[in-house]
């Protein structure tokens, strides 16, 4: 009896998703996925700086990188913590020879600190 039932609901529902106004007279086939872009080498760099960087000043600390600008050898980036209750923060990498290296970062970091305390250009700061 219980298989009997179990295939009249699914023959119900089958029914009810075939004949739905969302699908009916709709014969276009469904949009293809939009592929996720490739990360640059450039771009994997800066986050892994970013991380190392952190690790060193707040050990055990999870977090998202969000590369916002990367201009005249330097980068912008938000810092999103994960599973902590915090601010997000604004860093700032440079690059040095080759290697990016994360300059500062915090949540009190604005336009005049990038400016005056480590001399980041207008560029990489302004919106």
């Amino acid at each position: 009896m219980k298989a009997t039932t179990a295939s009249i609901l699914l023959a119900a529902l089958t029914l009810l998703c075939v004949a739905s106004p969302l699908t009916a007279g709709d014969k276009s086939p469904a949009p293809a996925a939009k592929p996720r872009p490739a990360l640059t080498t450039e771009y994997n760099a800066i986050v892994s700086a970013t991380k190392a960087g952190i690790a060193k000043d707040q050990e055990g600390l999870k977090c998202r990188v969000k590369v916002e600008k990367v201009v005249d050898g330097w980068a912008r980036v938000l810092i999103i913590p994960i599973g902590v209750t915090s601010d997000n923060a604004i860093g700032y990498l440079q690059k040095k020879e080759g290697k990016w290296t994360l300059v500062d970062f915090g949540t009190g970091n604005d336009d005049e600190f990038a400016r005056k305390a480590i001399g980041a250009p207008k560029s990489v700061w302004a919106n």
